[in-house]
């Protein structure tokens, strides 16, 4: 791909002459249609930014492309054949259009509008994130959004997503990516269950309790918390109900089970109302780090950028996600 003297890349074309086919370097037809608009080689080379003996050389190889003469050429001035007539008229408004195709798709990128596809992990979608692109859009309304809930992780490129939300550990580096903040983990369980079956002292008493696991890679029913001064303990829980559904869990939990680990996020309403309490409150479930992620930094639209800002800003308002 070359580039013009108007900043502007074409891709070469082919045309049939006596000799046969010979490339056309396209290029070469901006110079050629400023030249018959305004009958002069020098005024041209002048507005193009070009040496006058270099647009005539241009012209000069277009011509011998082609195989046909486009420009009568004095000492006084320049004049269109017949053929470079109709070539003009013909090639003035598909150049036009290309000029308009470009400015347009620049100021697409440029603009707070158009579509943003967006992947968020399926149950922290529903929990928070479907709030965070809401309030984008009120802010943003010339901007329409398609969120793909998902627990598996996307490829940003070949699925076309704009930006995803990812949680835990970032192994793909062809990605950027900017921390949100993290979420907790926490060990609850209903009134009901603890006046019933009595709350651990400790973590190893876990084992003598009914426990709800969300049994969803990376979690299982083997849980380690961490105390103070980093003390750790390591437990396979008994798994009194499982299931790959957060909300299922906390339900279980609210319905007196047993003893679930979830996100915080997942039950602050509950925790708020006394309708859940918390389990070893001094004993945490481990943290993971939350990360907003698009493509590249380069050529970034608008809207993209307009998005990762935004969350980036407004992930400390989103119910226990800590900077």
């Amino acid at each position: 791909m070359k580039r013009s003297a108007r900043g502007k890349a074409y891709e070469c074309g082919t045309s049939r002459s006596m000799g046969g086919t010979t490339p056309i370097d396209l290029n070469d037809l901006p110079i050629f249609t400023r030249v018959a608009a305004l009958s002069s080689v020098s005024r041209a080379a002048r507005e193009l930014g070009m040496p006058k003996s270099t647009v005539s050389r241009r012209l000069s190889a277009l011509e011998e492309r082609l195989g046909v003469r486009l420009l009568g050429r004095t000492h006084k001035s320049i004049t269109l054949t017949a053929a470079g007539e109709a070539f003009f008229a013909r090639l003035s408004p598909v150049l036009s259009a290309l000029d308009e195709s470009t400015k347009a798709a620049a100021l697409d990128d440029r603009a707070l509008q158009g579509k943003l596809r967006v992947s968020i992990p399926y149950d922290f979608g529903v929990a928070l994130g479907g709030a965070l692109i809401a309030s984008f859009m009120a802010q943003h309304p010339e901007i329409d959004v398609e969120l793909f809930l998902a627990d598996r992780q996307v490829d940003l490129v070949s699925e076309g997503f704009d930006v995803a939300l990812r949680i835990g550990a970032l192994h793909d580096k062809s990605v950027v990516a900017k921390r949100l903040g993290v979420i907790g983990g926490q060990l609850i369980a209903s009134p009901s269950y603890v006046r019933r079956r009595g709350a651990p002292a400790h973590p190893t008493d876990l084992a003598k309790h009914d426990c709800i696991v969300f049994n969803s890679p990376p979690f299982d029913a083997h849980w380690r918390l961490t105390g103070a001064r980093a003390a750790t303990v390591d437990i396979e829980v008994r798994a009194h109900l499982t299931a790959n559904a957060l909300p299922v869990v906390a339900g279980a939990a609210l319905a007196g089970i047993g003893i679930a680990r979830v996100p915080a996020y997942t039950v602050q309403d509950a925790l708020s109302t006394g309708r859940l309490v918390r389990v070893l409150p001094d004993w945490s479930t481990g943290e993971r780090q939350v990360f907003v992620v698009f493509a590249s930094n380069k050529h970034v639209p608008a809207r993209v950028r307009a998005l990762v800002d935004f969350a980036v800003k407004n992930a400390a308002d989103l119910s226990l996600l800590a900077e």
